[in-house]
């Protein structure tokens, strides 16, 4: 019949028809091989590569980062341990629970150790110093400055403006001077400030800016019954003989005891002359470079200053030989020479020098003394404490030897570029000395 189908044929299966009817031509081939792979189960191997994909792109969901050497870290509640993140809700929740409980039990135990320690600590402290108590007290490191030196400072830095120290101690007029010359602020002016009201103590080390007027008005203002210390340094431009005469005028200073003059080139022999007839009570004298000097006064220095125990003739390059010869061995009392620049001071002026009585302390820098002298210095002065060579040249190692064998209680012994002498000779001078043994000891 026309309206019956054809039945299909037993040899064809369901969905065969499209296929025949697909590989007409070569690209239906191609289409029927397609259908027949995505028909094909996958290989493990790439069920396997799609889950690593997956768990990479998820990774970073699951982190979590912790230093190795964060020890504090495991007791943060809100973290819980390694594991919380990766367990199911319900597991997660107990492990933070855990967590912060014993989080809690831990901080409990430090405050019951912090209390215990506290308790032990004022039982008694066991504590060691980390210094050698010895040495004494540290040292100072702090970088705030004393409240004294910060008002010597503020003093010193407006001194133009201050009006008067009168109440203020001498020992502090002392220290506000030296600050006050180191700056170059000694005006006449300021310099007043210092000398006014009688003091006791007048030191000014540097005078520069001290005219002949200026120290005029100086030395009447000082020459008082209190003075006790005159102390000028670099005096030359204002102090001459007028000045010298200024300041005995009015009659002796007997408590004065210590007169220094620093730089005093128009000093005369006349002028010192009457200064020191007018201290009769003077024990230390300094008069370094005043040029003026002659060996006219220095001879007169035993009757003028009969307790005169420090004596300081420093570059003094007028005196004479003779005249320090004759002078020096006649000064009982001195204990302290300063000869220091006087070029002309040989082995004749020391072997005089060495029979002052008490002499403990000598400066013979820059003169020619040799070994000739220094042996007889040695024979005569074994208590000799102090001793500078400083510049000698004609000293050798055979003189310093006889130093070294005569003065047993050399302490301080200086020989600057004294080319002569050899390294030997010096560490036996330094290295340390045996005490003589008493009599009768059978000690070796």
């Amino acid at each position: 019949m026309a309206g019956r189908k054809r039945p299909r044929p037993a040899s064809e299966a369901p969905g065969q028809e499209g296929n025949a009817q697909v590989a007409a031509g070569p690209s239906g081939v191609q289409a029927a091989e397609n259908v027949e792979a995505r028909a094909q189960p996958a290989p493990a191997q790439d069920r396997r590569a799609d889950m690593a994909n997956i768990a990479r792109r998820r990774a970073a969901h699951f982190a979590h980062f912790k230093e190795e050497d964060d020890e504090e870290a495991t007791d943060n509640v809100h973290v819980g341990s390694n594991e919380a993140r990766t367990l199911g809700p319900w597991s997660s929740a107990v492990e933070l629970v855990n967590a912060r409980q014993q989080a809690q039990a831990d901080r409990e135990e430090r405050l019951r150790a912090s209390q215990r320690q506290q308790e032990r600590g004022k039982e008694g402290i066991d504590w060691q110093p980390s210094r050698d108590p010895a040495l004494g007290p540290r040292p100072a490191s702090s970088a705030v400055p004393p409240l004294f030196s910060m008002c010597l400072e503020v003093l010193t830095q407006y001194v133009d403006c201050i009006e008067s120290l009168w109440g203020l101690p001498d020992g502090i007029k002392v220290k506000m001077a030296a600050q006050v010359c180191a700056r170059r602020k000694l005006t006449p002016e300021v310099a007043r400030l210092f000398y006014v009201d009688a003091p006791g103590e007048v030191v000014l080390p540097d005078c520069t800016q001290l005219d002949a007027a200026a120290m005029s008005e100086l030395v009447k203002e000082v020459a008082t019954p209190r003075l006790e210390r005159l102390d000028l340094g670099w005096c030359g431009r204002g102090f001459g003989d007028a000045q010298a005469a200024a300041l005995v005028a009015s009659g002796p200073l007997p408590a004065t005891h210590t007169c220094s003059l620093g730089g005093a080139y128009k000093l005369s022999d006349e002028g010192l002359g009457k200064l020191l007839e007018g201290l009769p009570g003077l024990l230390s004298l300094s008069l370094p470079q005043a040029s003026r000097l002659t060996g006219a006064v220095v001879e007169r220095l035993p009757a003028l200053l009969p307790q005169i125990r420090h004596l300081n003739l420093a570059d003094c390059r007028g005196l004479s030989n003779e005249c320090l010869a004759a002078a020096v061995p006649q000064m009982m009392g001195l204990t302290s020479l300063n000869l220091d620049g006087i070029y002309t001071v040989d082995d004749c002026v020391v072997t005089a020098v060495a029979r002052a009585p008490c002499l403990r302390e000598l400066g013979l820098c820059y003169t020619q003394v040799t070994d000739a002298g220094l042996t007889a210095l040695a024979a005569s002065r074994p208590l000799l404490h102090s001793l500078r060579l400083d510049e000698c040249l004609k000293v050798t190692d055979r003189g310093i030897t006889a130093l070294a064998g005569g003065c047993r209680e050399l302490r301080v012994l200086s020989v600057r570029r004294c080319s002569k002498l050899s390294d030997q000779v010096l560490a036996a001078v330094a290295a340390p000395r045996r005490p003589p043994s008493p009599p009768g000891d059978g000690g070796a």
